[in-house]
């Protein structure tokens, strides 16, 4: 009977998870794309230029069960997989919120895993590099480069010409192998955000955190203004009232020789050289004076120096001059006749525009991807375009947050000696070492008696613990679905066949007197077990803090 009451309770429990897990965000939806559909090619298209001959291949994913992505799976490669709206977007002061999903199977060395937004008049089948983009955002990896980036491209009203504009301090990229959630909403009050995993990672302005700026100045340098000829702008001058002291030697070197070192050491040989020409190596019979110049021998060490503190001529060791002082320099005094700095004056700029409608970005006709990478294995999925910021963020919380959670799991059961992820928390305490230090131990954050579970505290402990487990069947087994649905019928019957059946009573000779039965024994207050849980908290070098939890039985002495 345990066996059915823990199937309903799976079947309950999935039930539940399975409403509160949305497919994909709530309606109006401008584009959305999950590659759990198999009808992706059907919107989706390659290049077709030689130059991206990277294959894309949709597979499961490693950490989430039953989960798709598309992957790249070629190395040193360049890609190309775009979509075209069946009718552009106008924003008309709208929220654009561009959101997507991507992984790296192998830590992303060198390559992009951005996103571009293009305009109506794009061909997904001959993309190239050169075709123009409205928005290109992601992570961008390389080297010293690790950024998640954001530019845009906007029209200038008084030339026309298109000007790129890039964000100056852009977040850094999330480089491990779970899935991440990268978010760009840009809001009709000319503000940005960028998330990432559904948390505020950068915020800040179109106009002002870009370069180079999108509005140019209002005033300008005169490019016609020249700096009089009588400007004095040099603020300090040499004192011309000072002269130079009458024992300041300019000509006195600023090394001597040692003079207590003048004289050689003894036994310094003079006349001997350091080195002598090899005795032991004779003249070549093919060697042309003429042609290649006197012959001379390679030189060895003088074997009569060895045993000598020195040879050859002798130079006694530098020392600091002490009566050196270098050249002399007037001290600097006011200049009277500093008028200050000059600059050109300020006119008027005759380029200058004041665009409130950053936000407004061009018509949007497509979305997708075009980089390069010398990495494989970087995977995307739920590629999504809205205009309401609120139904993405409720989602995000209802299914990202649960995605990240099973990831967490399924990370720990693979890789259980890898480091956690950042949104992990710890089960149990870590080794400290490096960085980390314990720096408080509360002890006795509870204390809880230990008592013995009864028939229904047993049974839902054990049902929380294999629910998970029974979950993961339904999903891999529809069988366990059909007995599941049994058990509906069969747990009514067998509880009434249980409460019907009449009690047997024991024969009265086989009874035993109570002052036959056994005493039972009865717990003293001081011999209950104690359950104390003692909290450690861990302190990195980078000042942040993480809190572990230890819980141990321990049975107090008796009084």
């Amino acid at each position: 009977m345990n066996i059915v009451f823990f199937l309903l309770q799976a079947l309950v429990y999935s039930d539940a998870q399975a409403k509160q897990i949305p497919a994909k965000p709530d309606e109006p939806l401008v584009h959305f794309q999950s590659f759990d559909d198999p009808e992706w090619e059907n919107y989706y298209f390659p290049s077709t230029l030689p130059l991206y001959d990277g294959e894309w291949k949709v597979e499961k994913s490693n950490l989430v069960p039953h989960e798709k992505m598309i992957f790249a799976k070629t190395s040193n490669a360049h890609y190309s997989l775009t979509t075209r709206f069946d009718s552009p977007l106008n924003l008309n002061d709208q929220t654009l919120v561009i959101q997507y999903e991507t992984r790296f199977q192998e830590s992303l060395k060198c390559g992009g895993a951005y996103l571009k937004v293009f305009p109506p008049n794009f061909d997904p089948h001959v993309l190239s590099p050169q075709t123009q983009w409205i928005i290109l955002f992601g992570p961008d990896r390389c080297g010293a480069n690790d950024k998640v980036k954001f530019s845009f491209r906007h029209k200038n009203p008084k030339t026309g010409q298109i000007v790129e504009h890039e964000l100056k301090d852009c977040p850094t990229v999330k480089n491990d192998k779970l899935n991440h959630l990268y978010t760009l909403i840009v809001r009709p009050d000319n503000t940005f955000e960028i998330l990432i995993d559904a948390l505020p990672a950068k915020q800040g302005s179109l106009l002002e955190d870009f370069t180079p700026s999108v509005n140019p100045p209002k005033d300008i340098d005169d490019p016609n203004d020249r700096k009089p000829a009588d400007w004095i702008d040099d603020e300090m001058i040499p004192d011309p009232t000072a002269t130079k002291p009458d024992d300041w030697d300019e000509d006195a070197p600023e090394y001597i020789a040692n003079p207590a070192k003048i004289n050689p050491p003894s036994g310094w040989l003079l006349n001997e050289p350091a080195t002598i020409p090899d005795p032991s190596v004779q003249k070549p019979a093919e060697w042309d004076d003429d042609f290649f110049g006197k012959w001379e021998a390679p030189h060895i060490d003088n074997p009569k120096c060895e045993n000598a503190p020195g040879c050859g001529p002798y130079h006694p060791p530098a020392i600091k001059n002490p009566q050196y002082k270098g050249k002399w320099i007037a001290p600097k005094v006011k200049n009277p006749a500093y008028k200050g700095k000059w600059a050109p004056r300020k006119i008027p700029n005759p380029n200058y525009f004041n665009d409130q409608s950053v936000h407004n970005f061009d018509p949007i006709g497509g979305i997708g991807f075009e980089f390069q990478s010398t990495t494989k294995g970087i995977g995307f999925n739920n590629i999504l375009i809205s205009t309401n910021e609120a139904n993405v963020h409720k989602w995000n919380r209802q299914y990202f947050y649960a995605k990240r959670r099973q990831q967490n799991i399924e990370l720990k059961r693979i890789e259980p000696r890898e480091g956690m992820p950042e949104f992990a928390q710890p089960q149990q305490a870590p080794k400290p070492k490096g960085a980390r230090k314990p720096v408080q131990r509360v002890q006795n954050v509870q204390q809880q008696q230990q008592q013995p579970l009864n028939g229904a505290d047993s049974i839902n402990q054990i049902a929380d613990v294999i629910v998970g487990t029974v979950v993961a069947l339904f999903e891999s087994n529809p069988i366990v679905v059909i007995a599941a649905s049994l058990s509906l019928v069969v747990l009514p019957l067998t509880l009434c066949t249980l409460s019907l059946r009449p009690r047997r009573k024991q024969p009265r000779s086989q009874r035993k007197s109570s002052s036959q039965q056994p005493a039972r024994r009865s717990k003293q207050p001081g011999q209950h077990k104690h359950r104390i849980r003692r909290k450690i908290v861990y302190e990195y070098s980078d000042g942040e803090e993480e809190e572990v939890y230890e819980t141990e039985d321990k049975k107090p002495k008796n009084d």
